[in-house]
């Protein structure tokens, strides 16, 4: 993730589940890797299944925004009431099937 600036990833909660689009943080990730005890900690951390880790509690998943790939960008950044709500996550773009198939973040929009 850091390597790519990267601050966000998009998951499932339940891999191959037709469960929604989530967003895991580069923040959340690190303090669960960081509050490990050890480096033997933090490498078995390194192999955990991040579903089973979200349902213990360790590791926040974000609600996320997803649009189809025709969306007016002006469009996404509004409520339903006309007023501008998008507090600068990720937007998924995904095909009506649900697979994603793109992202558009905020350096997208510069």
């Amino acid at each position: 993730m850091l390597e790519n600036s990267f601050s966000f990833l998009p998951v499932k909660e339940t891999p191959g589940g037709e469960s929604p689009w989530k967003l895991v943080s580069d923040l959340e990730l690190a303090r669960y890797l960081r509050t490990a005890s050890n480096s033997n900690g933090r490498q078995s951390r390194l192999v955990q299944n991040l579903a089973e880790v979200h349902k213990a509690g360790h590791i926040h998943l974000r609600d996320t925004k997803n649009c189809g790939p025709e969306a007016l960008i002006s469009d996404l950044f509004k409520r339903c009431d006309g007023q501008n709500d998008w507090g600068g996550l990720p937007i998924l773009v995904c095909n009506g099937s649900s697979d994603l198939i793109g992202i558009l973040t905020p350096f997208d929009l510069l």
